[in-house]
């Protein structure tokens, strides 16, 4: 019977996940940029205070509406950035900083997925790796939208 040679299996140094952190206020006030500035040291150190873990960028659109993707141009260079690999995984503080339109929410959610890129949704505990379907994540969203528009309509009654 011939001899049977085993070969060790060689142990790989897991790659700490590539993180981003996107940031968005819709209004470019004092107590906007106060939110972001709290929001950003918190992710610096949540994500530095993770082994498994580098923060890669921050992508930070002030004074940007959550209506429309494309006019948001920190949020179009992070989506750049996942489609040259550079990104494995985005913070967001809430769905409805990500986007107020479902329409979009979904569009981007499906290229992020295709990428192989995951999205957290810190206030609402949404992981995109753990929704196998997009349901939820959309009635989520539809709720934001909708919040957003009341808003709205409650602004133009003031002014």
């Amino acid at each position: 019977m011939p001899a049977i040679t085993t070969i060790p299996a060689v142990e790989q140094e897991a790659k700490p996940l590539r993180v981003a952190v996107y940031l968005r206020a819709a209004a470019n006030s004092a107590e906007q940029k106060n939110f972001i500035a709290m929001q950003m040291e918190y992710y610096t150190e949540h994500i530095g205070n993770d082994p498994g873990c580098t923060l890669v960028g921050m992508f930070i659109d002030v004074g940007a509406s959550g209506l429309c993707m494309d006019n948001r141009m920190e949020f179009q260079r992070m989506l750049a950035d996942c489609k040259k690999g550079r990104i494995d995984r985005i913070l967001v503080k809430s769905i409805s900083h990500f986007s107020r339109n479902t329409s979009d929410l979904l569009i981007a959610m499906r290229l992020l997925k295709s990428l192989g890129v995951s999205v957290f949704f810190e206030k609402e505990n949404l992981d995109s790796t753990n929704l196998n379907d997009e349901i939820l994540l959309a009635m989520v969203e539809m709720a934001a939208q909708e919040e957003r528009f009341h808003l709205s309509a409650k602004e133009r009654l003031v002014v």
